[in-house]
């Protein structure tokens, strides 16, 4: 009998312990979420710098499906650029990223998109976006809200004043629904974002389908919602899923295949 073939899958840790290993991650994040739907041509993520937490890691001004090494760049938490690219700009919404990380030690990496299943809980603060799933349950804190009402900006968040009313809405939890704009969210790692922010949509478009019908969906409890969060963060589930997204995405993007 011929001896089975053993197949080698590599494995991707989930921590990003040095810089270099931080700005390949948030490379293969902007691509995933691009490839998986999260981003579009607008949208943004970021990693604080594991060698030095008081400055973190993000593209320039660029569409998160097309972002390489060559395009990351430092910023402080004042949101100046440490490390411009000639000819190349920031995000200017790198300042909600800056101070978000800033009064939140324990977020090392922040989302800003506009998924559109969540769109509409943005602006129908009367029905809330509820952990209808699982994989919505990751958020059993629930959700906090900003409502931007200077005309003047296109609601996008471009003062450190705003970012930081921003920031502070968060109080101790881990996502932010922006009227009419989209969502902000953060997470210990790079693969717990995009976890987070994948799984969320899924939840919200879950429960859209409920409203569709006319259906009153039972919730997840608070309990349930901590013990997910927990199973799904921890080692083993966090890096099978990050393989995944990984995996898919080096398919589907051939230029990202050696990180």
């Amino acid at each position: 009998m011929e001896k089975e073939k053993l197949v080698t899958i590599k494995r991707y840790e989930c921590d990003a312990k040095t810089a270099e290993e931080a700005k390949r991650q948030l490379v293969l994040c902007n691509r995933i979420l691009a490839y998986e739907g999260a981003l579009d041509g607008l949208g943004h993520v970021s990693i604080r710098n594991p060698e030095n937490p008081n400055t973190f890691f993000q593209s320039i001004s660029i569409s998160p499906e097309f972002v390489t090494m060559d395009d990351i760049i430092e910023i402080d938490m004042d949101g100046k650029v440490l490390t411009p690219i000639e000819g190349k700009k920031a995000y200017g919404e790198r300042i909600l990223h800056a101070r978000l990380m800033a009064v939140r030690p324990d977020i090392n990496c922040v989302f800003h998109g506009h998924p559109l299943p969540l769109i509409p809980f943005s602006v129908c603060p009367e029905i809330p976006l509820l952990p209808v799933m699982n994989y919505g349950s990751i958020f059993y804190n629930g959700f906090s809200y900003y409502n931007c009402t200077d005309p003047s900006n296109g609601m996008v968040v471009y003062t450190a004043e705003e970012a930081d009313l921003v920031a502070a809405s968060f109080g101790e939890k881990w996502a932010c629904l922006m009227r009419g704009h989209g969502a902000t969210i953060g997470a210990e790692n790079i693969p717990q974002l995009v976890l987070d922010v994948l799984l969320l949509i899924k939840n919200a478009q879950v429960q859209l389908d409920c409203l569709k019908i006319g259906g009153k969906p039972q919730v997840c409890t608070e309990e349930e919602g901590r013990s997910y969060r927990f199973v799904m963060h921890a080692d083993l589930a966090l890096g099978r899923c990050w393989n995944y997204y990984v995996s898919r995405v080096k398919k589907a993007m051939p230029d990202v295949v050696d990180l």
